[in-house]
């Protein structure tokens, strides 16, 4: 059985369940809403739980693919302590306590399962990363974390800010608000003050294009983005232009780009993602970033990759 760790709403997830129902593959999905109840762990890595009314053991699965969201345990129906709330809040925080240590232990020996990404392994540091790629020896933009507006006049141009860690969004009646890259000019510059909250800065790097390339298992896939010409996307694509779609064609990175990659990914225990770059004026590729659990869609249809079949494909074989 392929066991598929998903939330409710990723397409993805269902069309790479397409292939596996044309391959005629047993698989089980576990999204965020499903609670599981632990009714055994045997040591060193065995464990047995119930969900959607269906036992699943350590021994059923053959393959998991994480590719969103989290596996929860169902938590007990507790005894109403009315008169001592302290007691009442210190049982439930000790048994999520218990509860994530458990999921800790799941996750952890699905790893030894041939698989696609790890729940542990989903969250990225963009800092670390981008100090091991310079270790590795990519070319970056120039970086700085500041809270002082005077440190930025290590940047000679204008410069952009984003988030450290993975971009926010949320939902309000009218409006959906989300973190793009955003782009400081001079004009904003001068209506910072002269402290504020230790944000993130780089340099703006003049590009030809944008690239998107999909990591699995040390093959890459790799798309040119013409976002540069279009001003609603030239800082962030993400801005997407539904009537003025920006061009997008298949890419091919430099052999020794990609063994740098390949030893990036590896060296966080990534064996899937995508990661960002730019190829600049000056004919440099600079790394921006790895999104582990990334959109791939946008790249397997314009390019024709077939990126959903060759994940239903891995898991299979």
């Amino acid at each position: 059985m392929i066991l598929i760790i998903s939330d409710t709403k990723d397409q993805s997830s269902c069309i790479v369940i397409d292939w596996l129902i044309y391959l005629h593959q047993e698989y089980f999905i576990i999204t965020e809403q499903d609670y599981i109840e632990i009714l055994e762990i045997n040591l060193p890595l065995d464990f047995t739980f119930k969900v959607q009314n269906r036992i699943i053991k350590h021994s059923d699965i053959h393959a998991v693919w994480y590719r969103r969201g989290k596996i929860n345990i169902k938590q007990p129906i507790l005894p109403e302590f009315k008169k001592i709330e302290e007691i009442s809040n210190a049982i439930t925080k000790a048994i999520m306590f218990e509860n994530r240590d458990i999921e800790t232990f799941i996750n952890y020996s699905l790893i030894q399962k041939k698989g696609i990404n790890n729940f542990l392994y989903s969250r990225t540091n963009k800092l670390l990363i981008l100090s091991k790629a310079i270790e590795l020896g990519f070319n970056t933009p120039k970086t700085l974390l500041t809270n002082s507006k005077s440190s930025l006049f290590d940047f000679d141009e204008n410069f952009i800010t984003k988030t450290v860690a993975e971009s926010s969004s949320f939902d309000s009646k009218n409006y959906y608000f989300f973190a793009y890259t955003e782009l400081v000019t001079k004009e904003i510059y001068k209506k910072l003050n002269n402290n504020f909250y230790c944000s993130f800065f780089q340099e703006k790097i003049n590009k030809k294009f944008e690239i998107r390339t999909f990591y699995l298992n040390s093959e890459m896939f790799s798309m040119a983005i013409f976002s540069q010409q279009n001003n609603k996307t030239s800082i962030d694509f993400r801005h997407y232009d539904d009537e003025t779609p920006n061009r997008n064609v298949p890419f091919k990175l430099p052999s020794e780009l990609e063994l740098k990659i390949d030893k990036l990914m590896k060296s966080f225990n990534f064996n899937c993602g995508s990661l960002d770059f730019i190829y600049g004026k000056d004919n440099t590729i600079y790394f921006l970033e790895i999104n582990p659990i990334g959109q791939f869609g946008m790249v397997s249809y314009p390019c024709n990759y077939h990126l959903h079949k060759k994940i239903a494909k891995y898991l299979s074989n």
